[in-house]
C-alpha cells in the first residue's frame, strides 16, 4: 500500500466511520424504530449512486425498492391497546438513522471508486481485503 492509496482512502474511511458512529447515535433513541430506519437504506443507496456516482440501480433493484419501502413502513406499525395501529416515532432514531444511510451510501460509491483503479485493488488485494490490508495483515 502506498502513501497515495491511504490518501485515496480518506473518504471512505470517513464515511465508514460516520454510518458506525451514526448508527450507533440512532440505536440511542427507540432501537426498534432505528433499526427500521437502518433497514431503507437501500432506498437511499440507489438516490446517491444516482445522483453523485451516475450509476443508476438495475430495473430488478428498483422493483426491489417499493417491497423494501413497504415493508419498513408495515414493520413501523404497533397495535394499540385498542386495537387501532400507530407509529411509534421517535426523532433521534430517525434522523440518525438517515444520517447512517447517507454515509453507508456514500461509503458504498466511495469504495467502488477506489476499487476501480486497478492499482489500488492489485495493492489491497481485492475488496476482502481492505480492512485487512489497512492493518498490515493480508489475509
Amino acid at each position: 500500500m502506498t502513501k497515495a492509496d491511504l490518501i485515496k482512502s480518506i473518504p471512505l474511511g470517513f464515511c465508514s466511520a460516520g454510518a458506525h458512529a451514526a448508527t450507533v447515535f440512532a440505536l440511542g433513541g427507540d432501537p426498534l424504530f432505528g433499526q427500521i430506519v437502518k433497514a431503507a437504506e437501500p432506498v437511499l443507496a440507489a438516490i446517491v449512486g444516482t445522483v453523485f456516482y451516475a450509476k443508476a440501480p438495475t430495473f430488478y433493484k428498483v422493483c426491489c425498492l417499493p417491497v423494501i419501502v413497504g415493508g419498513v413502513a408495515f414493520a413501523s406499525l404497533s397495535k394499540g391497546s385498542n386495537g387501532s395501529y400507530s407509529l411509534k416515532f421517535d426523532a433521534t432514531a430517525l434522523i440518525f438513522g438517515m444520517l447512517a444511510n447517507a454515509f453507508a451510501a456514500f461509503k458504498g460509491g466511495e469504495n467502488s471508486k477506489l476499487m476501480a483503479d486497478k492499482g489500488v485493488a492489485k495493492r489491497y488485494g481485492g475488496v476482502g481485503n481492505q480492512v485487512s490490508n489497512l492493518r498490515g495483515k493480508p489475509h
